[in-house]
């Protein structure tokens, strides 16, 4: 009897601890929530370009010759100066040669007439000489003078060709294309070389047609290597091709980069840029749950104070928040903190409430 009464105590224990956690159960859960509003959202978009110079120079010789040495090859950094190649200078020294002596020549000529001119000009004024003897003698000396400067002017030139055998660079960069060898003849601004100048580097990119009109020069975009995405500056687009390409059907689109510190020539880079939409529902991510197997949110119904899990699409994921294409309406409730504890049909406690996204 006495070993009854111990079990039927035991018993009623049991119960009456079930009973207390029953009651704790149905205790109300505390949870933060929100009204869920429209509100304009932006919309990331990106586009993979290449890293290219933001200006070309195609260097040239002033004039025509054989390449006697090419000094650079692709691949070269060069700096102003840089000799690039020299064209076969004989002719042109031969030139020169030629023409100093016709200076040397047209001043031993001129001192004989100055000379000349002088002692018929002091014949004159004792009238040994005719004036007319004067004036031919002066003729002459003029005359030997213009010899004399059109021979300068020859020689001039002959340096100027001289110097024009070599070819250097006007610029910074680097050499990205080469278009003669040694050896071959090239003519007076044929290009030789295509330097990309090292100052300034833009993001080339090819817009699709669906991005027309919504990227306008003068937008601000995040420009990153595909291959280090820590690596990345700011760029402004600058230039967008009026027509579209006739095999892609996209538009090239260029945009400077403001420190392209390692980001070398050629690089495959993405350009990540916001742009505005239409208006949309943007929730707390952590409102948004598992609930059997897809993504939910806990919605409040307001007369019961209880939760009903609904399943909801979403169309982007950013760093705190979700973007809901589907399962949300504007004025709804939701809990944004507290759900993980949460039930189908529980009631809950809300706390102070977040404001919408």
């Amino acid at each position: 009897m006495r070993h009854a009464a111990i079990v039927l105590l035991i018993l009623l224990c049991l119960a009456a601890v079930g009973c207390q956690d029953s009651s704790k159960g149905d205790q109300p859960r505390p949870v933060k929530s929100m009204v869920v509003a429209l509100g304009y959202g932006q919309k990331p978009t990106q586009l993979t370009g290449q890293i290219a110079a933001h200006k070309y120079v195609n260097a040239a010789f002033r004039i025509s010759g054989k390449i006697a040495e090419r000094y650079v090859s692709v691949g070269d950094t060069v700096t102003v100066g840089t000799v690039l190649a020299r064209l076969d200078d004989t002719v042109v020294k031969d030139s020169l040669t030629s023409a100093k002596a016709d200076v040397a020549a047209a001043q031993a000529t001129l001192e004989q007439d100055r000379k000349q001119a002088l002692r018929v000009a002091n014949l004159l004024s004792a009238h040994a000489v005719s004036k007319r003897e004067h004036e031919a003698t002066t003729r002459q000396f003029k005359a030997t003078t213009a010899q004399l400067e059109a021979a300068k002017s020859r020689q001039h030139t002959a340096e100027e060709q001289l110097m024009y055998t070599v070819l250097t660079s006007e610029s910074d960069g680097l050499v990205v294309n080469k278009f003669a060898e040694s050896g071959e003849v090239v003519n007076a601004g044929q290009p030789v070389f295509k330097i990309a100048e090292n100052n300034a580097y833009d993001a080339v990119f090819d817009m699709p047609e669906s991005l027309l009109g919504s990227l306008l020069p003068g937008r601000a975009m995040e420009v990153c290597l595909d291959r280090l995405h820590n690596v990345c500056s700011e760029a402004t687009i600058y230039e967008i091709s009026p027509e579209a390409d006739s095999a892609t059907r996209t538009y090239q689109t260029k945009a400077i980069v403001a420190q392209p510190v390692q980001m070398p020539l050629g690089a495959t880079v993405v350009g990540r840029i916001l742009l505005p939409e239409d208006k949309v529902i943007r929730i707390p991510s952590a409102a948004v749950l598992l609930h059997d197997g897809q993504p939910s949110v806990w919605v409040i119904d307001a007369s019961s104070s209880s939760v009903t899990a609904r399943p909801i699409e979403v169309s982007q994921y950013t760093t705190d928040a979700v973007i809901v294409a589907k399962g949300l309406e504007a004025g709804e409730k939701i809990v944004t903190a507290g759900g993980q504890a949460l039930r189908q049909g529980q009631r809950i406690k809300e706390a102070a409430s977040d404001e919408a996204h």
